[in-house]
């Protein structure tokens, strides 16, 4: 038979309640069960606190002991010492009286001896001497280190490989020089420039080429930057410029980056030179 459907609902609802109440009793037995732990962990914590303080408390009553102990041996000590070293006094026994007399068996009477200062004990000890002795500090005697070993190094060879000597000249052939050089070789590095200017003294003192630094630098069909650059133009490097003016003093100072018969310089080796040196971008050769 089928039961009416408000019947049917208060069933479920009877359930659901029983669900409920199964669900909140079991949720109160957990945390009756977290409360438990947690006051027996608190509990267990305290008696551990507890402990350990205790623990601490004796240690420090056992240290105090010691050290009093410690502190009363120390004092004591002087005295015992004291004690012993001093003398014991003198015991003397000076005996002068009479002493009744005493009856024998036999009747007769026998006085005892008088005693007049007959023996006399004396218990000295000897007197102990206590030697100081003084000990003078010897300050240890300076010691000498011996001199070190100078050792000499041979002088550094000059960074050109040839040397003249220096050469008079002006604040314009130095300008000439330094634009010659900075013009053909001013991105390259120092040896290339210095062989440069080397190029140009070993024509100046060459007999097939002018015996100046003007003549050199300007002769025609030679150094294609006096006529294909502004050569008196503002350079386009300054830091290149500096380094050709340094090289060019170099030069004009004595300093050789060649031998003398190297009279010839380009971007590539030339008809009737041999011996052609490269560096950087130059071809140097002998003629």
């Amino acid at each position: 038979m089928a039961l009416p459907w408000f019947i049917k609902i208060n069933l479920g609802i009877a359930q659901e309640d029983n669900i409920l109440n199964k669900r909140t009793k079991t949720k109160r037995k957990e945390q009756a069960v977290v409360i438990l732990l947690a006051s027996l962990l608190a509990v267990f914590s305290t008696a551990c606190v507890f402990l350990i303080s205790s623990i601490r408390e004796l240690d420090s009553h056992a240290i105090t002991q010691t050290t009093t102990a410690e502190t009363t041996a120390e004092t004591t000590k002087p005295e015992k010492r004291a004690s012993a070293l001093k003398k014991p006094e003198v015991a003397s026994i000076a005996s002068g009286t009479t002493t009744p007399e005493t009856t024998t068996e036999s009747g007769t009477t026998t006085p005892r001896v008088k005693l007049e200062d007959t023996t006399k004990l004396e218990t000295t000890t000897p007197e102990v001497k206590m030697e100081t002795t003084t000990i003078f500090e010897t300050k240890p005697e300076p010691t000498t280190l011996p001199e070190p070993e100078t050792t000499t190094f041979p002088e550094p060879e000059p960074e050109y490989e040839y040397y003249e000597e220096e050469y008079e000249f002006d604040s314009y052939e130095l300008e000439l020089l330094t634009r010659l050089i900075y013009w053909e070789s001013g991105d390259q590095e120092d040896a290339c420039q210095r062989a440069v200017g080397t190029v140009v003294m070993n024509r100046v003192n060459s007999s097939e080429f002018p015996n100046t630094i003007e003549g050199v630098v300007f002769q025609s069909g030679q150094y294609s930057c006096t006529w294909e650059f502004e050569f008196w133009g503002e350079p386009w490097d300054y830091g290149d410029f500096e380094r050709a003016h340094e090289n060019a003093k170099w030069v004009l100072n004595g300093g050789r980056q060649l031998d003398s018969d190297y009279l010839y310089q380009a971007m590539d080796e030339q008809e009737g030179t041999y011996d052609n040196v490269w560096i950087g971008t130059e071809c140097f050769g002998r003629g």
